[in-house]
């Protein structure tokens, strides 16, 4: 019934700051129970799922991050949180192979997120750029770099100095 559902709504709404609350004291446990409260509410709640990607992170339990934060990604494909989230999982982990791949697409997909903020775009467009050439991908590092030279006008002449240098070191 509406009563049901607005009650629901009071309890997920208090669930979720109580969350918030509890990752602002870095006591991660906590929040996750209160996440799990709203989880059981609601199987699809977008900042639930995003506090559960944020304290297993933050707990080092890496699976659980990964999913919370790709199941996130389910909900809602077009808000950076999630992604955000995922990019920084994965950074941690970016020596190993297995993830790289992964990494590279998300700062793909960060960077059209966010087309729109030329600042985030050049971050998400450098970082992709870097792990292509530690990855000895040099054409698709080049790209990026080419990319962000004709995107980042005033800075063209910083990017293609960039690529000078980085395709002389070994």
């Amino acid at each position: 019934t509406v009563r049901k559902l607005v009650m629901a709504s009071k309890e997920v709404k208090a669930e979720l700051k109580a969350a918030r609350e509890a990752i602002r004291r870095e006591e991660y446990k906590d929040a996750l129970k209160h996440c799990k409260i709203v989880l059981k509410l609601d199987k699809d709640n977008y900042n639930a799922l995003l506090f559960v990607g944020k304290c297993a992170s933050e707990m080092n339990e890496f699976d659980q991050a990964r999913f919370a934060f790709q199941k996130a990604i389910e909900v809602d494909e077009s808000a950076s949180s999630a992604w955000q989230g995922l990019a920084v999982l994965l950074e941690k982990k970016e020596k190993n192979e297995e993830f790289q791949v992964e990494l590279l697409n998300t700062y793909d997909k960060l960077a059209k997120l966010n087309e729109n903020d030329l600042t985030k775009w050049i971050e998400f467009k450098t970082k992709q750029g870097f792990l292509y050439k530690r990855l000895k991908r040099i054409n698709e590092a080049v790209e990026c770099w080419d990319c962000l030279a004709s995107k980042d006008g005033p800075n063209r002449l910083k990017w293609t100095k960039l690529v000078a240098v980085e395709l002389n070191k070994k």
